[in-house]
């Protein structure tokens, strides 16, 4: 039972009436013509540590800013749709503990991989406010006692944060029919192509596991697709779909409860559901997703991994990440001669997709002396200032770098100014670094001799000043590099770069960091930017890229 939203302002208003009225009171009214002695004034609390925030004792206490109600309505309303707040029971004005919303609100910002203050801000709303699977993230299946509830382990060095539902939700068998029961009404994407990504979904999920999909004419297939709005399917609970924009879809784990609709995946018709493209709803992204559910996954509190509950979009070349094959070879065991995802290096995208947006892709972008500086083939563009809304100082269509830089090649793939003030710039397996416009003696290098253990064949990189430490980025990893000590900070085979920076795309083709220590990556026609210390992409973002001549 959903807890209405008049009830909920009236718990707000209550407890916060409540709080008022157990203040203590002012001491009483002085009686006339008797002296009273003044108290002496306690000295102020010692201004060395920062006061700690309080436990918060009425639900307002959980507000960023105090006064937004519409934001605590909102939030409290997710926390229930996505189980983080028990609903199992209904509500009553004694149900709704302040310690259990806030215990909510972290564990929902745990799941979105954001900061876990456990206060309702502008980042967590955005977050709630995103594209995403309708599947419940915490405790779906509210497992019985004795049911296993299996989370992944350490693997290998590296941390699996898939959870397996376990227990009976699984298919008992290793061949699984399936059947498309209708088409969408609002998609540009052609039956033909649905068809086509739902194989292409089902073969990643194979590859690994002795599970084979088989396509069927029969109505009782034992997983069925189907596209409904608002209300829609043959049982009266099936969850409610919302209109564009938030959730997509969702799956029925195996034996769940929900007789013939277990296995099953829906879709939401009121989705622009798209083949290919960057723009609508990404349709193998989300069926892949929900094919998860459908064999058995809950959520993922990895980033990075296919079954996190937020939507990516596109991903070209797209590859079954690490967490999500760990996760279903716990259930149902590899395939036979089965290939290690800890041995793959994820492919690069198509030529072609980079090529439909013309040289767009290929920048490279720093700050050197104060002034950010764009690189495309043999020119670039200098703006004033550091950030990207600054005024342009060269010719409109660039100006050679080779009269400004002499000895520096076109081409660039990367650059990034060191805290030294040294600026390195890498094309292909070659490395140049200059002082301002002066190039260093010895140089060029060979990249693995400056940045052993590094991935070559860079998209992007970017310095940071205050951590001195330089980033490297390829396809969907990332490489961290701390310049002082000259060495990787981490294991060779890299990270997965979502796991840092949210919603960051594939292949990122520049990034730079400016003053103020916000960071920024483009992407063909669109940058994205990330303020000091968040991996949560800002609100408003990805904007289109204001500068240089993408011709």
């Amino acid at each position: 039972m959903r807890l209405s939203r008049l009830l909920l302002l009236m718990l707000i208003l209550a407890a916060a009436f409540a709080c008022i009225n157990a203040a203590p009171a002012k001491s009483g009214r002085r009686k006339k013509g008797k002296k009273t002695k003044k108290k002496k004034k306690l000295p102020p609390p010692p201004t060395t540590q920062p006061t700690p925030r309080g436990t918060p004792e009425v639900l307002t206490d959980l507000l960023a800013t105090p006064d937004a109600f519409d934001q605590l309505l909102e939030g409290v309303d997710f926390l229930q749709k996505f189980n983080f707040i028990n609903t199992s029971t209904g509500f009553s004005a004694d149900d709704l503990k302040v310690n259990e919303v806030e215990a909510g609100i972290k564990n929902m910002q745990k799941f979105a991989a954001i900061k876990s203050t456990g206060i309702i801000d502008s980042g967590t709303i955005f977050v709630m406010r995103s594209p995403r699977c309708g599947e419940r993230d915490q405790d779906p299946h509210q497992h019985a006692a004795g049911e296993v509830h299996v989370e992944g382990d350490e693997v290998g060095g590296r941390k699996k944060r898939y959870i397996a539902a376990g227990g009976r939700y699984r298919w008992n068998k290793n061949d699984i029919t399936w059947k498309i029961m209708n088409k969408p009404t609002n998609s540009r994407i052609t039956p033909a192509q649905i068809r086509k990504e739902i194989i292409r979904a089902y073969g990643e999920w194979s590859r690994y596991t002795p599970l084979n999909f088989i396509e069927t004419d029969s109505d009782n297939a034992d997983m069925r697709f189907m596209f409904g709005s608002k209300r829609h399917g043959t049982l009266r609970q099936d969850p409610l779909f919302d209109g564009r924009g938030g959730t997509l879809a969702h799956g029925f784990t195996p034996n769940s409860g929900w007789g013939t609709t277990d296995g099953d995946v829906h879709f939401d018709d009121d989705e622009l559901f798209t083949y290919k493209e960057r723009d609508g709803t990404n349709f193998f992204y989300t069926a892949a997703h929900e094919i998860g559910h459908a064999l058995g996954l809950d959520h993922s509190y990895a980033r990075s991994a296919l079954m996190w509950p937020y939507d990516k979009g596109f991903v070209p070349n797209f590859r079954l990440p690490v967490d999500d094959i760990m996760g279903l070879q716990s259930i149902y065991g590899k395939r036979v001669g089965a290939p290690d995802p800890n041995a793959e290096i994820p492919s690069t995208p198509n030529p072609a997709d980079k090529a439909e947006h013309g040289d767009c892709s290929n920048h490279a972008i720093c700050l050197i002396g104060g002034s950010l500086f764009v690189f495309q083939g043999a020119d670039f563009w200098r703006y004033t200032g550091h950030d990207i809304a600054q005024r342009l100082i060269t010719p409109l269509h660039g100006y050679p770098i080779r009269k400004f830089f002499k000895g520096l090649p076109n081409n660039i793939d990367a650059c990034f100014t060191k805290y030294t003030g040294e600026t390195v710039f890498i094309r292909g397996r070659n490395v140049w670094v200059f002082t301002q416009r002066v190039k260093m003696p010895g140089y060029p290098k060979r990249f693995e001799e400056e940045y052993p253990g590094v991935t070559k064949n860079l998209d992007a990189a970017y310095h940071d000043q205050r951590e001195r430490s330089t980033y490297f980025f390829q396809a969907n990893l990332m490489w961290k590099w701390d310049e002082r000590r000259k060495r990787l900070t981490h294991e060779a085979e890299g990270l997965y770069a979502t796991d840092s920076f949210d919603r960051l795309p594939y292949a990122p083709s520049a990034g730079f960091q400016d003053d103020d220590g916000h960071t920024y990556f483009l992407k063909n026609l669109k940058y994205f930017k990330y303020t000091r210390g968040s991996s949560a992409l800002e609100y408003g973002f990805p904007k289109t890229f204001p500068f240089a001549d993408c011709h």
